[in-house]
């Protein structure tokens, strides 16, 4: 536990919340396009910046791409790194290990649809343009999976915590055979009704099933067309949902409740330890992922920072005063530079590397503990501290030596009785 929270408020810490803030942007840019991109309409007066929200975006995509790179780069570096009679290290740095597994291919699927998007979408970006219907189903399928992922990258987080519960509940074993069975009864129900309703096209009888077996809705039980069609027709389609409502909302999701109950009672007491596991493999991902350049010197990592802050200005000024259209891919490298540069800049730190010693080429030590006492300087050297750790074993050598010397007198009495 000290290991990983010195590691994670020392290191990651900034990385993780750099991450949190850009997702944060991307997603909110998203949300301001999908709000703005009609053209007419009752929001036809909202205007979005498109050239900036497309830059953004893009940014963000090339950013998540060198990442993945950088990770891949590093983890076949150490999984070669190790010898082939350590067999365990090679396979724990394998790119098909959970770790690098559960990372990438999330990743890589939003990856994947979040460039298909901007590629498609950069010939939209006119002032009365508007998106085609293959980009509004990108565009709202990037809202709702950025959205999904912010909440996803809280659990790292103290205040977000629960979140491991909450899903390892979802994941466990009787939650998911409870949902497996719902899940059949509904398509049961649903495959009787389609062949109760065949003036209706299938895809309608399921949706209007779902409302109606799930929310009692009114204008569900319309939509199945039941006064259009043949009476002992509308009465076994009145069996059915009578009986598909009974079995599904009285007896199975009241089931699926008290099940999920029972197995978040038993995943509640280990959510502080999901917790520490969650944050050790975001500390092995984020600094795997962000560790561009090696450690040079405070002065150069203060110039990462600088020049990251000077491109993202640049961007801004390139933006509002040049034509739009031809410096749009400009605009996104510069805002795809300063991110990483930013990151690039957390990462380095002159006690932690990864490969094992620090820039001074010293082994790794990490004050887990420290107990703050009056006088004691947080800037205080290594030197001194090495100091003040020789001053007190000698203190206490010589307490041991005084000790032992008692102790020879008492066996001296005890042998002469």
């Amino acid at each position: 536990q000290g290991l990983i929270t010195c590691l994670w408020n020392n290191l990651i810490d900034s990385l993780w919340l750099l991450d949190f803030t850009l997702r944060i942007i991307e997603l909110l840019v998203l949300i301001w396009w999908t709000v703005a991109w009609p053209s007419g309409g009752p929001r036809a007066a909202i205007q979005a910046d498109k050239v900036l929200c497309w830059a953004t975006l893009v940014a963000g995509a090339v950013r998540d791409s060198v990442q993945l790179l950088t990770m891949a780069w590093v983890w076949t570096l150490k999984h070669n790194g190790h010898p082939e009679d350590k067999p365990t290290m090679r396979s724990m740095w394998r790119l098909s290990s959970p770790t690098f597994v559960h990372f990438a291919v999330p990743r890589m699927a939003v990856l994947s649809v979040q460039i298909i998007f901007v590629l498609h979408a950069q010939h939209s970006l006119g002032i009365s343009s508007d998106i085609s219907e293959f980009e509004q189903v990108l565009l709202a399928g990037l809202v709702m999976i950025k959205a999904a992922g912010l909440c996803f990258v809280f659990r790292f987080c103290t205040g977000g915590s629960k979140i491991y519960a909450i899903l390892y509940s979802v994941l466990g074993g009787a939650t998911r055979e409870m949902l497996v069975i719902t899940f059949m009864v509904f398509w049961a129900v649903a495959l009787a009704l389609i062949c109760l309703a065949p003036d209706r096209s299938a895809d309608w009888v399921i949706a209007n099933s779902y409302r109606s077996l799930l929310y009692d809705d009114e204008s569900a039980f319309g939509g199945l067309n039941l006064s259009e069609v043949d009476t002992n027709v509308m009465g076994a389609q009145l069996s059915m949902l009578t009986l598909g409502s009974i079995v599904f909302k009285f007896i199975l999701l009241n089931l699926l409740i008290a099940v999920y109950g029972n197995e978040y009672n038993q995943v509640a007491p280990d959510t502080n330890m999901l917790f520490l596991h969650g944050r050790a493999q975001a500390c092995v991902v984020y600094f795997t992922s962000c560790h561009l350049l090696p450690w040079r010197g405070q002065e150069l990592n203060r110039e990462l920072k600088v020049v990251a802050a000077t491109l993202v200005l640049l961007g801004f000024v390139l933006h509002t005063s040049a034509t739009l259209e031809p410096w749009k891919w400009t605009i996104a490298a510069l805002f795809a530079s300063a991110q990483l540069l930013w990151q690039m800049s957390l990462a380095q730190r002159e006690w932690f590397s990864v490969e094992g010693e620090a820039s001074n080429n010293r082994p790794h030590f990490l004050w887990m503990c420290h107990r703050e006492v009056a006088g004691d300087s947080p800037h205080q050297s290594v030197e001194d501290r090495f100091r003040e750790v020789r001053q007190a074993q000698k203190a206490m050598e010589e307490r041991l030596c005084g000790v032992e010397a008692k102790l020879d007198h008492i066996i001296e009495l005890l042998a002469s009785r």
